[in-house]
C-alpha cells in the first residue's frame, strides 16, 4: 500500500487502506492509514 500514492495510482491504494485500516497493529500505521484515506477526498498527504 505505501508503494501506491508516489505512484499516483491514488484509486487502489484507497481500495486497500480501508481494507488495511481494522488491520493496523498500532497507533502510527492506523494514523498513516487514515492519512492515505483522506486521498480519497482530494487531500494530498505528501
Amino acid at each position: 500500500m505505501r508503494g501506491y500514492p508516489p505512484n499516483a495510482a491514488h484509486k487502489n491504494a484507497v481500495k486497500n487502506a480501508r481494507l488495511a485500516l481494522p488491520l493496523a497493529p498500532d497507533q502510527p500505521n492506523k494514523k498513516f492509514v487514515e492519512e492515505v484515506i483522506k486521498l480519497e477526498e482530494g487531500h494530498d498527504i505528501n
